[in-house]
């Protein structure tokens, strides 16, 4: 699994130049560089350890007093980059559970321990856009799964003080499932 890296600032203009700086540092591949509400800016890389290790910590460092949130996932669970590139419709529609966040980095913190601590799919992550700089995360599976998802979930986000809300639909009604994919 390649490690992924992220910076979140409060600053557009402080984010484009920590972004110069990531890619200037070291070879990383950007899967995300863009503005988010309300007025942060976001940068999202992947490479090898080194790599991203390195770009992350300019990114860091640049930031400076401008950061919201960050993060470094050396091994993050297989589902989250692909989910990060775009939303997976699960096998069934079963129970889900959503952890809400009010940064980026510490819902892939959420989601991350979610799907390290159960077994259940990853088919959403929401990043901060149109959400007032909030960001969620949506799981689904067997209720015991997604249940213990949930609460690692909001216990890696809540350790961030970052967590807004848990809930866990035992039967979600099937009319939601488009709005969840």
């Amino acid at each position: 699994m390649r490690p992924i890296g992220l910076v979140e600032t409060s600053s557009i203009a402080r984010g484009v130049k920590c972004l110069d700086e990531m890619v200037k540092r070291a070879p990383v591949a950007v899967l995300l560089a863009r503005p988010v509400c309300p007025g942060r800016y976001v940068i999202l890389v992947e490479g090898d350890v080194a790599a991203v290790e390195e770009s992350f910590k300019a990114g860091v460092v640049v930031a400076g007093d401008t950061i919201v949130d960050k993060l470094f996932l050396a091994n993050p669970h297989p589902s989250l980059p692909a989910v990060l590139r775009q939303a997976v419709k699960p096998e069934a529609f079963s129970p889900v559970g959503v952890v809400e966040t009010t940064a980026v980095a510490s819902a892939l913190f959420a989601a991350d321990a979610g799907c390290k601590a159960a077994k259940v799919e990853l088919i959403l992550v929401r990043l901060a856009a149109g959400m007032a700089g909030k960001s969620y995360v949506v799981f689904s599976g067997e209720l015991p799964e997604v249940e213990a998802a949930v609460e690692a979930g909001g216990a890696a986000a809540k350790e961030r003080s970052k967590l807004v809300e848990t809930v866990v639909l035992a039967n979600p009604d099937p009319l939601i499932e488009m709005f969840l994919v």
